[in-house]
């Protein structure tokens, strides 16, 4: 899940937030760690509450990136959003025998 989060006041605080914090605040990442404890589930912020490159990465290695070998490859479907298609992506999701599949953009809303 992505949270919009506020940016950094501190110089180069954003990119601390991010490496350090999956874009969280230092207040906010401590209940943000609680949560993603009590309920098993990935958490990240930005400014803009939108899934990224960055955040991309750090899902598939979260989700997938720790199985042991040898594993069963991994199909996974995703929408047409261009930051699910960049190379970084695709190349790491190859490395880790997840393959990606794209739903079309027609197939992934609801009216």
């Amino acid at each position: 899940m992505v949270l919009k989060s506020n940016r950094s006041t501190v110089k180069g605080g954003d990119q601390a937030n991010w490496e350090k914090r999956r874009g969280f605040g230092i207040y906010v990442w401590t209940e943000a760690q609680a949560i993603m404890k009590d309920n098993d589930i990935e958490l990240y912020a930005n400014p803009t509450a939108w899934w990224n490159e960055n955040i991309h990465l750090e899902w598939l290695e979260a989700m997938f990136g720790s199985r042991q070998r040898p594993w069963q490859p991994v199909i996974l479907l995703i929408d047409d959003f261009s930051g699910h298609w960049i190379p970084a992506v695709k190349a790491y999701a190859a490395s880790i025998d997840v393959h990606l599949l794209r739903v079309p953009p027609s197939c992934t809303s609801t009216c």
